[in-house]
């Protein structure tokens, strides 16, 4: 939600200067992040692949969860991915079955607690 929606008036225009750290901090708390790609092409359900996310928000990404799970929803593994700055990575810590389907659930949240999520699914080759 942009300051212009909360007051009516251009951000120039609240009090005649920039908005306050009031009417930004309503705003993201207004505007949760979103998961733009979950990118598996490299994680083959061995430990150490990497499952790289791009999420964005309007001030910051404060941090993002993975979790991994199988389809009945029994959680196999699940952490933080760490930043680069541009995206985020997570490492996988566990060697999963073969032929097995992996859930790969994605949360990312900003400092209000506004959290944007994305899934998809892999299943583990032979």
């Amino acid at each position: 939600m942009s300051v212009s929606a909360l007051t009516g008036r251009s951000a120039a225009a609240v009090d005649g200067a920039w908005p306050t750290a009031f009417i930004l901090t309503v705003a993201d708390f207004f505007d949760a992040p979103s998961i733009d790609e979950v990118d598996v092409s490299a994680y083959t359900a061995t430990a150490g692949d990497p499952i790289v996310i791009r999420a964005s928000d309007d001030f910051e990404v404060a941090r993002v969860e993975v979790s991994l799970t199988d389809t009945d929803g029994t959680v196999l593994e699940e952490g933080e991915a760490a930043s680069d700055g541009f995206r985020w990575t997570y490492t996988a810590q566990t060697d999963m079955a073969a032929e097995a389907t992996v859930r790969i659930a994605v949360r990312a949240l900003d400092r209000p607690g506004g959290a944007g999520e994305g899934e998809t699914e892999v299943t583990v080759p032979e």
